[in-house]
């Protein structure tokens, strides 16, 4: 299982090397900012911001509910989140993968079809994951998953076997510069 806090510090680096900007929150990977009692007050935020949640309809949309659910967490968990784009394992089957290569590879050559090749979360300073799409995309693909499904853990939580994340590459500017983002 991969270190979840050594290969979000290489995004980190690999944001930087390629020239990203990037604004990185102090990283407390001891403290956590989501509790138990979080859980439906964030999904009501959601819920409330996407109304097509309940019906299923944000699936292949990461990228999308992610920046638009950014400011509402930060101000909400009192914290400052992060766009982090890479790829995740569900038992021995890996989706949406993609390395530095891809990731210079889609600089490169600006986005027109808008199809998105990686998945986005969020991750705060303490290193826990907020991800609300993971059900309705992961459905969407054809794996076995609750549709409203979404998650609001610490990856340190996460058993062998279980979902795992993996970040490649940080923040809102990769996704600008990418055409998967637009003002």
């Amino acid at each position: 299982m991969a270190n979840y806090q050594q290969t979000f510090i290489e995004a980190i680096e690999r944001t930087k090397r390629l020239n990203l900007k990037l604004d990185v929150p102090v990283l407390d990977s001891q403290d956590t900012y989501i509790k138990p009692f979080h859980y439906e007050d964030l999904r009501d935020l959601l819920c409330h911001k996407f109304p097509e949640f309940i019906n299923g309809e944000l699936a292949l949309q990461c990228a999308t509910v992610s920046y638009f659910m950014k400011p509402l967490v930060d101000k909400y968990l009192e914290c400052e989140s992060l766009i982090t784009c890479g790829y995740f394992i569900l038992g021995d089957a890996t989706s949406f993968f993609i390395d530095e290569d891809f990731v210079i590879k889609l600089l490169k050559e600006k986005q027109k079809n808008r199809i998105i090749g990686f998945h986005v979360w969020l991750t705060l300073p303490s290193l826990e994951i907020i991800d609300f799409t993971i059900g309705q995309t992961y459905a969407r693909v054809g794996k076995d998953i609750p549709i409203h499904e979404y998650v609001f853990k610490h990856p340190n939580t996460m058993q062998e076997g279980s979902l795992q994340f993996h970040p490649v590459i940080l923040g809102e500017d990769f996704l600008r510069k990418t055409g998967y983002l637009i003002d």
